[in-house]
């Protein structure tokens, strides 16, 4: 038994027969899949999955084609499931909370949400308004908060996972990644949430839109032959950019200037609008890891993302890097964002992390 991921949020459980080599694929609906485990004869696999909206604990037959059949609500989410010969399920349940936290030019941490749920990927705009994934109602939703603090959502999408939220240079729309029955497009809505369209189509896996200067927008898109960076032109249709190969995340500075990092490249680079030759960005820096965001005084980045050292540096334009503050609670999963009006960095910051282990008894 193994899990095979085909995208972020797509996950598809297969079973091959160790004498023969042959695969058969149990499950094919384009939801997430979290740990798995047999019962006792070898009928139905276990697993967690967000299915439905939340995580919960579901079951497939191995021996006749079936959709999945939710066995328990979803309370937490769900990691690692171990079975015995009695149908009990040691369960990892995990516990999960981080809001938005914005760090002042002084070092100053301010919250910016307080909610129960998990908040990711702030994209901040000219006016203040940030725009943000949280899955607070159930399934991850793309949400705006004002800048006077009050929070709607704006997609009711029923999507496995969003991702990659970015604001139009005029801020009055959203460019966002979801994945959607197994296919990963590019969708677009108004800050009002009207005007929710798709912008892509073919399904393939993509991640990281962004306008830039001449107003198109930019991504990336995974083919055979690994990342590309894709331009949408004015006819609607994605083309690959020239010279685009191997670039696998690319954000724009508040001017709308293109950046970006290509695969098994630590290096920040400066890329053309029209495609071609790139430069780096800032000579002789090297990030750890996707938690950087480029500002108009230089590139902010994370150093120690996962330890208790966790901090946000500058790398100016000339000059060596310094550190700003102390990042307390910087999660694995977030991005950082500018906020154009005063340079200061939003961030999703961990305020519960916690796993138990539970017993569950699965009856038939």
């Amino acid at each position: 038994m193994f899990r095979r991921s085909t995208a972020a949020g797509i996950d598809d459980l297969f079973v091959r027969d160790m004498r023969t080599g042959r695969e058969r694929q149990l499950t094919n609906d384009g939801w997430k899949a979290h740990g798995f485990a047999w019962t006792h004869d070898n009928r139905y696999v276990v697993f967690g999955s967000n299915r439905g909206g939340d995580f919960g604990l579901w079951s497939v037959d191995v021996r006749r084609p079936a959709p999945p059949r939710r066995v328990s609500v979803g309370l937490l989410g769900l990691g690692r499931l171990s079975s015995d010969d009695q149908d009990r399920l040691a369960v990892e349940m995990n516990s999960d909370r981080m809001n938005l936290e914005k760090v002042g030019a002084d070092g100053a941490l301010t919250r910016l949400t307080a909610n129960t749920g998990v908040e990711w990927d702030p994209t901040v705009t000219s006016d203040g308004a940030t725009a943000f994934v949280s899955d607070r109602s159930g399934a991850s939703e793309l949400w705006v908060t004002t800048p006077g603090g009050r929070a709607a959502r704006l997609t009711s999408l029923g999507a496995s996972y969003v991702h990659g939220p970015q604001w139009s240079r005029d801020g009055r729309r959203i460019a966002f990644v979801a994945a959607i029955q197994r296919k990963v497009d590019i969708h677009e809505i108004g800050r009002d949430g009207s005007g929710l369209r798709a912008l892509t189509q073919d399904g393939r896996d993509k991640a990281s839109p962004v306008w830039g200067r001449d107003g198109a927008l930019r991504y990336v898109e995974r083919s055979a032959n690994g990342w590309r960076l894709m331009r949408l032109g004015a006819d609607g249709k994605a083309r690959p950019v020239p010279g685009g190969e191997g670039w696998r995340l690319v954000r724009t500075d508040p001017e709308g200037r293109l950046y970006g990092m290509r695969s098994g490249d630590t290096r920040l680079w400066t890329l053309p609008d029209g495609g071609g030759a790139a430069r780096e960005a800032v000579p002789g820096l090297r990030l750890e890891d996707d938690a950087w965001a480029v500002g108009r005084a230089g590139v902010k980045f994370v150093r120690e993302r996962l330890s208790e050292r966790s901090s946000l540096w500058l790398a100016p334009w000339s000059g060596a890097p310094r550190q700003l503050a102390a990042l307390p609670g910087m999660s694995w999963m977030t991005s950082l964002a500018v906020d154009p009006r005063d340079e200061s960095v939003v961030y999703g910051r961990v305020i519960e992390d916690e796993t138990d282990i539970g017993l569950l008894e699965l009856s038939r």
